[in-house]
């Protein structure tokens, strides 16, 4: 069955589309594509998209620094893991913001390796071995947290991706927007001053350093592409 107009010959006029009906099998396979397609889909909030926080990420980290605080002041500054122990408390103070208002940082952890750092990877090795035997449960948690690696910032921002944007040749666009550790916040030319992150800039660690989302440049980014690729994960 088909519908479409007629002229008075009762023939189709030049240039008319066809419109072909489904037929009930037809529509009852497409509403149930649809449906599946409804039913896997995954908000764009839900997908990690270039974030470094995690949404009790920052009151975890909080939470840790508190407890690197507590252990310093019980084990006391005699326990040779003192001093490491501030070190780790600034460095990871320096990723959360000074004030809530803004935003943190991305920040990467490279794990400390016998090749890279000889004498921290005994040390805390040590430390993790004779905190077990003597069932000192908090400088085994420090060692292993030591171990991990202390967070190395990789920009002053953060950014949050609002919607995914598919092209029409199936490339990803995003838009996101960004604020920065001093409470700016992007001015794009998009709802609420985001801006469009086209896939080659989000892929690319040296096109993704030279986007300004009406930023005005005070946004940097100094990881490379292993770091880029682990904030889009």
């Amino acid at each position: 069955m088909t519908n479409e107009p007629s002229n008075r010959n009762g023939q189709p006029p030049e240039g008319a589309t066809r419109h072909r009906s489904l037929t009930q099998r037809q529509r009852r396979v497409g509403v149930e594509a649809i449906k599946g397609i409804i039913a896997t889909a995954v908000p764009a909030y839900q997908l990690g998209q270039l974030e470094i926080f995690e949404p009790d990420d920052e009151a975890y980290i909080r939470h840790e620094v508190e407890r690197l605080k507590e252990l310093g002041r019980r084990e006391g500054p005699g326990w040779e893991g003192y001093g490491r122990l501030q070190h780790a408390i600034l460095e990871w103070q320096a990723v959360l913001p000074d004030n809530p208002r803004n935003a943190g940082m991305y920040y990467v952890r490279h794990p400390i390796s016998i090749k890279q750092d000889k004498a921290g990877f005994e040390f805390y090795m040590n430390m993790k071995k004779n905190a077990v035997s003597s069932k000192n449960e908090e400088q085994a948690w420090f060692a292993v947290l030591m171990l991990k690696g202390t967070p190395e910032a990789v920009s002053n921002f953060v950014m949050e991706c609002l919607f995914l944007l598919r092209r029409s040749d199936g490339d990803v666009d995003r838009l996101v927007r960004l604020k920065n550790v001093v409470g700016e916040v992007s001015n794009g030319a998009n709802h609420q001053g985001s801006d469009v992150l086209r896939g080659d800039s989000f892929a690319a660690p040296e096109k993704f350093r030279g986007e300004n989302f009406g930023y005005n440049g005070h946004g940097c980014f100094g990881g490379g592409i292993v770091d880029l690729s682990r904030r889009s994960q």
